[in-house]
């Protein structure tokens, strides 16, 4: 079985992120409850979902966890101490923003990131390719 889907397919056997643990830092509630569905769609295991900094930092730091999602502004204060401490943990993620991919920060191009508004195909697959680059 192919981890990351050619073409923006998914596989059609199994559910490729199950048994996953994957934190979720999200301060928009509806945005919040659509990735929570999906991850429970794909029996993954949710970590959080985390809508304040301080919160969202402790489980990054002490939580198992495969990967994270993180939305780029939570409560008008940028994620990056989040992201930093999943990076220095080698735990990948995707930033989450509806700005440009110029959100991701230009020493860090290898944080991986996913413009809003998103599918719930489109971000399984960029999760698969996070999750496969490490």
């Amino acid at each position: 079985m192919q981890l990351v889907p050619q073409e923006g397919r998914l596989p059609m056997t199994g559910l490729p992120l199950a048994g996953h643990r994957v934190l979720v830092v999200e301060d928009e509630p509806l945005v919040a409850m659509f990735i929570e569905e999906l991850l429970v769609e794909q029996q993954s295991v949710v970590v959080g979902p985390f809508n304040r900094l301080e919160a969202a930092l402790e489980a990054a730091r002490s939580a198992a966890i495969d990967i994270a999602l993180l939305d780029v502004i939570v409560e008008d204060v940028a994620a990056s101490p989040v992201a930093h401490v999943l990076s220095a943990r080698r735990i990948p993620f995707l930033l989450l923003s509806d700005y440009d991919p110029e959100a991701v920060p230009a020493d860090h191009p290898e944080w991986g990131f996913c413009s809003k508004p998103f599918s719930g195909k489109t971000l399984v697959r960029k999760m698969l390719e996070q999750l496969s680059s490490r």
